[in-house]
């Protein structure tokens, strides 16, 4: 299993919150509904998401779809992402 951490900047800005959620609503449902992996604390983030992909073969996928969602929700500049 392949632990990946992406990180927002801390905010009180219930604004930025709600995008943040948002967007690890929409990952949830790319990675964890369709099996790939799992996304911790969807519903709690704040500023650090945890996102575990099952095999090798998806990492690449599974960091594309990270990627393309951070776009889309336009916090690309304000994370980074963190394998481990």
């Amino acid at each position: 299993m392949h632990r990946i951490t992406i990180e927002f900047p801390p905010s009180d800005d219930i604004g930025y919150i709600h995008r943040v959620r948002n967007f690890a609503e929409d990952l949830f449902r790319q990675i964890e509904l369709t099996g790939e992996g799992t996304v911790r604390d969807v519903d709690r983030v704040t500023d650090r998401l945890e996102v575990r992909i099952r095999k090798s073969q998806q990492l690449g996928h599974g960091l594309d779809v990270i990627r393309r969602e951070l776009d889309r929700h336009h916090l690309a500049a304000d994370a980074t992402i963190r394998r481990a």
